[in-house]
């Protein structure tokens, strides 16, 4: 089985792929007109940290984000 370098990588290691290099992922995502991007895994939270006014401690306040939004799932019924 091959690396097509689709995918992601969330190891550790900065080095760059071979078949990741910068020339050849423009070329991949121009000629099939796919945009590739990501998203923090905290951006929900830190988002709402922003729109509180960013008073306090962000740990303090993803913790009660994350427990707060957890307990609405739930009563909704979706875990």
């Amino acid at each position: 089985m091959t690396d097509d370098g689709a995918g992601v990588d969330d190891s550790d290691d900065d080095t760059p792929d071979v078949a990741t290099t910068a020339t050849e992922t423009a070329a991949s995502s121009s000629s099939s007109g796919v945009t590739l991007w990501s998203v923090d895994y905290d951006a929900a939270a830190r988002l709402s940290y922003e729109a509180a006014g960013s008073n306090g401690d962000f740990g303090a306040f993803k913790s009660k984000y994350l427990e707060d939004m957890s307990a609405m799932v739930a009563k909704k019924g979706l875990l």
